[in-house]
């Protein structure tokens, strides 16, 4: 990252992921697993395994999402652009945050549209990328509202495509382009 990715608006930033982020984030990933892509509970080895993967990847960007409390940097959640791909210009979109944060709707929703705006910047600006997508739990309702209403368009439904709490999901792919992240840049 060549400089610091901010919201100001909301008061959060992209940071570097540290190893010691990790415990918090195995517990969030391990205790959210039901609306994840994730069908084992996360050890100590394999969080240390994929801390060693994405720091040495050339096509996964994954930060902490951190703000500003009582004048130190807090973390509350992580997220990041995987399956990078520089050819196509294409990137997956990740997002997590405290649980907590999740049962308060007004905050999930501040947090979604920061992250949002802040991975959207990184990889337009900083990436080149063409396109970001993301793929959602059809059951994640909320979450799929944000992504429309920030601008994310919906592309596709995988029907039937996870097996997850003892029955099958649908999921929803949306996706944003460049020309499409421009327009909501210049509001």
């Amino acid at each position: 990252m060549s400089r610091a990715i901010i919201d100001e608006e909301r008061g959060r930033c992209l940071s570097p992921l540290e190893h010691s982020d990790l415990d918090k984030i195995r517990n969030w990933r391990n205790s959210q697993m039901k609306i994840l892509r994730q069908t084992l509970p996360l050890t100590d080895l394999t969080q240390d395994k994929w801390y060693h993967t994405i720091s040495f990847s050339d096509n996964q960007a994954i930060f902490a999402l951190v703000e500003k409390k009582d004048g130190k940097f807090c973390l509350f959640g992580y997220c990041g652009l995987v399956n990078i791909n520089l050819t196509s210009r294409h990137a997956e979109l990740s997002f997590i945050v405290d649980p907590r944060r999740v049962s308060d709707e007004t905050l999930y929703r501040q947090d979604f549209e920061s992250a949002l705006t802040m991975l959207c910047r990184f990889g337009f600006s900083e990436l080149n990328l063409h396109r970001i997508y993301t793929e959602t739990y059809a059951f994640r309702e909320d979450h799929l509202r944000i992504l429309e209403s920030f601008g994310f368009q919906r592309e596709g439904i995988l029907r039937q495509h996870y097996f997850a709490n003892d029955s099958f999901h649908d999921s929803i792919i949306n996706a944003i382009l460049y020309e499409e992240w421009k327009k909501i840049k210049e509001k």
